[in-house]
């Protein structure tokens, strides 16, 4: 089947957002899975009590999970503009010494904003 411009990127697309949805479900299940296991523990809670402290384990380990996404999304989106920029400039790993990529550099190299 012949696909028109553009459909490939949004078959990807879609599979990133689902990609995406099961990994939080995971993320939403282990959480509250944690939360029962740590609430077991404590014999002397009222239901409602271990309810309430269950709920706000999962909040806490949802938030927490969420900033942990975000840095390595940010964390993601440095490395692909450094790499972009390695691409326009020519520099590559190969080219003798350590790239300038990850932190490495070497010896009497330029920044990658030198290249700009």
């Amino acid at each position: 089947m012949t696909r028109l411009p553009g459909q490939e990127a949004e078959g990807a697309g879609l599979g990133n957002e689902v990609e995406g949805y099961l990994l939080w479900q995971a993320t939403i299940a282990v959480a509250e899975q944690r939360a029962r296991e740590f609430t077991e523990r404590m014999d002397c809670l009222t239901t409602a009590q271990r309810e309430e402290i269950e709920q706000l384990h999962v909040s806490d380990s949802l938030r927490r999970a969420k900033q942990d996404l975000e840095r390595v999304a940010a964390r993601c989106r440095s490395l692909r503009g450094e790499y972009d920029a390695a691409a326009l400039c020519g520099i590559h790993a190969g080219r003798g010494g350590r790239s300038h990529l990850g932190g490495g550099r070497r010896a009497g190299a330029e920044p990658l904003s030198a290249c700009r």
